[in-house]
């Protein structure tokens, strides 16, 4: 009679190959959620820069817009009210909660969510370049304002990005007006 010889696995060899393909897969799962975190990490930096730049350009191309320089009147280092060109009230806040808002007539909407108010403000200056800018609550004399200074810093979790920019608010019209503008 011939002998049959079983040429299976061994309780050893099942447990180590077990054993063997476990510590593959957790190497595995740990570099997939490794790579995971540093896209959401790319994605949250993404939205940070997006939203920072949108709403600085944004804000610059209405200071661009202002039609006379006595529209600032209602300005100080937290919130910049302006009025365009077709008599348009717009108002720029930064608020305690991190949001700066922009007002327009009775809407409001968020620029951003992510500012520093201590950071965060809007400074004038004069024809010699001296800053005029009031503190809170207090009034601006607007029809001495030359230019703005927009500085903004903004935060989200571990990253941070500040921008700054002077704006020269080009529909000004400087010195009296002359007898043929009429």
């Amino acid at each position: 009679m011939k002998q049959i010889k079983n040429s299976g696995f061994t309780l050893i060899e099942l447990v180590i190959s077990i054993l063997i393909i476990g510590i593959i897969g957790t190497l595995s799962t740990r570099m997939l959620f490794q790579g995971a975190g540093i896209y959401f990490q790319q994605t949250d930096r993404q939205k940070l820069t997006s939203q920072s730049r949108s709403a600085i350009w944004r804000i610059q191309k209405d200071i661009r817009n202002q039609s006379n320089a006595a529209n600032f009147n209602l300005s100080d280092s937290d919130t910049l009210v302006l009025l365009d060109l077709e008599n348009q009230t717009k108002k720029y806040c930064a608020r305690n909660n991190g949001k700066l808002f922009m007002i327009t007539n009775s809407n409001s909407s968020i620029l951003a969510d992510s500012i520093t108010l201590g950071k965060t403000n809007f400074s004038f200056f004069n024809s010699t370049f001296e800053n005029i800018t009031p503190s809170s609550g207090n009034v601006l004399n607007g029809a001495d304002v030359r230019l703005a200074k927009i500085d903004f810093l903004f935060n989200r979790f571990s990253d941070t990005l500040a921008l700054s920019s002077y704006v020269f608010p080009q529909n000004f019209r400087y010195g009296q007006k002359k007898s043929y503008h009429d």
